[in-house]
């Protein structure tokens, strides 16, 4: 906004300047005596040099208002963006203390609740091996059940832990080639979605000739690419097509020059209130017995960690698009690091 009020008193100054000039130039060319002669025949009209400054002053005031209407634009653009940056930040802050809120929690109680999973793992295989042994099928398959549903709790209360675990080391962290690093996340994740999906990634010329660098605990990030590419083939039914496009950036909050990675899916898509809490903990959209709602926040959390930002925009009827922006690699952190 300064440069904005800069360049509007030199907008003015120059109006200023540009009103005398013309005045000056319309009474020293005896414009407005021409005028006179030429509308002798009205008796009505009349003319003296204050029409000269009035006809100066109209016509710069009519070149001011097209450029102001320009200048206003920008600063309303800019407003609208510092907003989004604001809101931005203010989800950002809010997603931290859900996960420090989470974390206190799971602190207390995951630990004793895993422990008291462990007899029933244990004693449960026991006995349905026992049923199946003796033929009891029946009571076999209730048992196998039970041991379903507990593995899925288990199943929770590790996630809870992965998630709300505060990594103050970050001895995983490496230099990486992003392009390499990429790939070989890529194809990984790429075995764990069905045949019929099929993946197509890539790489911009731009981010080629650059070859950037990446600091990220390459698990992690493999970790991301599986978890969104595994939503992004159930959107579709396990049968479509996903399209990855990873370019060269200036990351939107950060400013720094970084990398950008868009998944496309032609999914079933989400309306406005389900984007809304994609990434809250906890919240599904598929049955309890499929999903814990952690794996879109456990995303979120690694890449804010990074300090990157994930985006996603999405229509129903017309797919989802999820955007990873990554900071490239700066030395600095490998010292930080040390």
């Amino acid at each position: 906004m300064k440069r904005y009020k800069k360049e509007i008193i030199a907008e003015f100054l120059l109006a200023a300047t540009f009103i005398v000039a013309l005045s000056i130039l319309l009474i020293k060319e005896e414009f407005f005596e021409w005028w006179f002669d030429y509308t002798r025949a009205h008796d009505d009209w009349e003319l003296d040099e204050l029409f000269a400054i009035y006809t100066a002053t109209v016509t710069v005031i009519s070149i001011l208002c097209f450029r102001y209407i320009r200048i206003l634009r920008k600063v309303f653009a800019e407003l609208e963006d510092a907003h989004k940056t604001l809101q931005q930040e203010q989800n950002r802050r809010i997603r931290q203390e859900k996960l420090s809120a989470l974390g206190s929690m799971a602190s207390g109680i995951t630990h004793e609740v895993n422990n008291a999973l462990q007899p029933t793992v244990g004693l449960g295989n026991f006995i349905l091996k026992g049923l199946q042994d003796s033929g009891n099928h029946k009571h076999a398959e209730y048992m196998n059940t039970i041991m379903q549903s507990t593995a899925h709790a288990k199943k929770i209360i590790d996630q809870i832990l992965e998630y709300s675990r505060e990594e103050k080391h970050r001895e995983n962290y490496k230099i990486q080639d992003a392009k390499e690093l990429l790939n070989n996340s890529l194809e990984f994740s790429k075995k764990i979605v069905p045949a019929e999906v099929t993946i197509n990634h890539v790489f911009s010329d731009d981010f080629i000739n650059r070859s950037p660098k990446i600091f990220v605990d390459k698990t992690k990030i493999s970790q991301v690419f599986i978890n969104l590419l595994k939503n992004a083939g159930e959107s579709m039914n396990n049968n479509g097509i996903i399209t990855i496009t990873i370019d060269s950036t200036t990351c939107p909050e950060s400013a720094v020059k970084g990398i950008k990675i868009d998944i496309a899916d032609r999914g079933i898509g989400m309306d406005k209130s389900t984007l809304a809490r994609i990434f809250d903990p906890f919240f599904t959209t598929k049955d309890i017995s499929e999903g814990t709602g952690l794996g879109l926040a456990a995303v979120q959390n690694i890449i804010d960690k990074h300090g990157g930002m994930i985006q996603v925009t999405s229509e129903v009827g017309h797919g989802t698009t999820f955007t990873i922006y990554l900071p490239e690699y700066k030395p600095k952190q490998e010292d930080n690091n040390a």
